[in-house]
């Protein structure tokens, strides 16, 4: 049995905003590709704001983080970062546990995967 590619994509939308860890696809200039429901709560932004947006854009003063992806995709190595802060545009600051991965489908480009969840110690 075939599944439709629109009834496959569908699905895995659902299942993205199904869960509860915040999910940033990046593109290789660092554009936010797809964002789900967790990330848009988090970072207080929507899909229909957000995609297409630099990530720097939600994020003030993200120099570091900025750098630490770009490293990452320079050197295609994952990482986690533990308890950074992040600022964002509406004056809140909060403190995230993330990791990076790289997502490689065939036709496709890079992309990096954004794991974001609040830090609570």
């Amino acid at each position: 049995m075939r599944v439709k590619k629109s009834t496959v994509s569908d699905r895995n939308a659902q299942i993205l905003d199904s869960l509860v860890t915040g999910i940033v696809v990046l593109d290789e200039n660092l554009h936010i590709e797809q964002i789900n429901a967790a990330a848009e709560d988090l970072l207080h932004t929507s899909a229909s704001h957000a995609v297409g947006l630099p990530l720097s854009d939600l994020i003030v003063r993200a120099d570091k983080i900025m750098g630490l992806l770009a490293q990452a995709l320079s050197d295609g190595q994952p990482f986690t970062e533990r308890e950074a802060i992040l600022r964002l545009p509406d004056n809140l600051s909060i403190s995230v546990d993330f990791t990076v991965t790289f997502l490689e489908l065939p036709g496709s480009r890079r992309s990096m995967v954004l794991e974001l969840q609040t830090s609570i110690r």
